[in-house]
């Protein structure tokens, strides 16, 4: 198939069984399986046609893998069978034992060199392609495993009947138990950049997990739903949510209304508010000029009774005070009279001089435009007298070369006079 797309590519192989184990070489030329026939069968994926057969396996075939140089061919079965074979011929390469129980997966480290298994025997174990020979050994996972893969990193990750995904370093170390499955683990890979891994169980669930810390970050559906069924869902999602934003529009249109009345009642508000405020001032101001005249009535309350005492006290001159009192009177109420005229007068004196100096600044500013004027023309008179300096310059200097060269030919008419010759 076309990763991409999901469209089939080709077709080979007539198993009467079921196919338990395949892969595809990385130059895409070769693709082997194997199943419960015991026998491992290599065909050409140009034409489909069977490249070789091998039939050495006593048991069903459960895994299958070639290297990443396209060099090996590794398969395994399900009495513990491991044989390495030549990729192109299919020529025995190593016959790698170790295993006691049903081998289930096998991996290859990204250099080709180094071969990974897993088994019922719950044991990750590690073969050097080159001669075949045992690495490594660990227990990984108890009543057994099933999934082993490396990591572009060397890194291992495995999974077994346990239900935990587990990671290793290079030389079996464990790194981490990743996460715990609702079922027996039956698979998990790292992806091409080693961040995360997908594991699945015997329920069909798929997860992916963060490498470094075990995170969950997907639950992936192995079953999705069909084309139809998931355009039938698009298509009532857009309907929903047209209608929700419509919904929206209606709601937003009512909420720009409301603003707009609110606006206009807080506008009405202010300007009542100015209003009252006004009112305010004007009221304040006719209070203290009340208050004033009152503190005035009641100093010339205190003033009267004190002269009403003294009138009482000294009978003898009352009419003499009394005169004199109403001529003090008299002359405060022309003192005041005086004094308003004098505010009024002052107040008149004010007006003329802010129209003064409005005027003043107005002619401030026609001043000032003026000077921006005639700076803008000295400027200019300084710009040509610049250009008449320079042009100047240059008639002087063609000045000094004219008679510089009018002296040659009178020094050469000389010789020539001189010398006796004549043009």
């Amino acid at each position: 198939f076309d990763v991409k797309s999901g469209r089939r590519l080709t077709t080979v192989g007539d198993e009467l069984d079921a196919v338990l184990a395949a892969d595809i070489r990385a130059d895409h030329a070769l693709i082997a399986l194997g199943g419960p026939r015991k026998t491992v069968r290599v065909y050409k994926v140009a034409d489909g046609s069977l490249a070789y057969e091998i039939t050495k396996h006593t048991d069903w075939v459960t895994a299958l893998e070639f290297s990443p140089d396209g060099k090996f061919l590794a398969t395994a079965d399900r009495a513990a069978g491991l044989l390495l074979w030549d990729a192109q011929t299919g020529r025995e390469r190593g016959d790698l034992r170790g295993h006691t129980e049903a081998i289930n997966s096998l991996s290859w480290r990204g250099d080709s060199a180094v071969l990974a298994s897993t088994s019922e025997d719950d044991t990750v174990r590690l073969w050097k392609a080159a001669d075949g020979s045992q690495i490594k050994s660990w227990s990984a996972h108890i009543p057994g495993s099933n999934s082993v893969h490396f990591a572009s990193n060397g890194q291992v990750v495995s999974a077994g009947r346990d239900a935990v995904v587990k990671t290793w370093t290079a030389d079996g170390a464990a790194i981490r138990d990743v996460r715990k499955l609702e079922d027996v683990a039956l698979a998990a890979r790292f992806t091409h950049d080693g961040k995360r891994i997908v594991a699945s169980d015997w329920q069909g669930n798929v997860r992916v997990s963060e490498t470094e810390t075990g995170a969950l970050l997907l639950a992936l559906d192995s079953n999705p739903p069909t084309i139809e069924t998931r355009l039938a869902a698009s298509e009532t999602e857009v309907n929903q949510l047209r209608l929700t934003s419509q919904q929206a529009q209606e709601q937003l249109a009512a909420a720009q209304q409301q603003v707009a009345a609110a606006a206009s009642v807080l506008d009405q508000a202010q300007k009542d508010a100015a209003t009252k405020t006004q009112m305010q001032i004007e009221s304040a101001a006719k209070l203290s000029a009340a208050e004033e005249r009152l503190a005035i009535a009641a100093k010339e309350q205190a003033a009267l009774a004190e002269a009403a005492g003294k009138i009482a006290a000294e009978r003898t001159t009352i009419t003499d005070e009394l005169a004199s009192a109403e001529s003090a009177a008299k002359a405060k109420q022309t003192e005041l009279q005086g004094t308003q005229a004098g505010v009024t007068q002052q107040e008149s004196a004010m007006a003329e001089l802010t129209v003064q100096i409005t005027a003043l600044q107005k002619q401030f500013k026609e001043a000032q435009a003026t000077l921006q004027s005639l700076a803008a023309a000295h400027e200019e008179k300084v710009q040509g007298a610049a250009v008449a300096d320079a042009r100047v310059s240059d008639l002087h200097r063609k000045q000094a070369d004219v008679e510089r060269r009018q002296a040659e030919l009178d020094a050469i008419e000389k010789l020539r006079e001189q010398f006796g010759l004549k043009q």
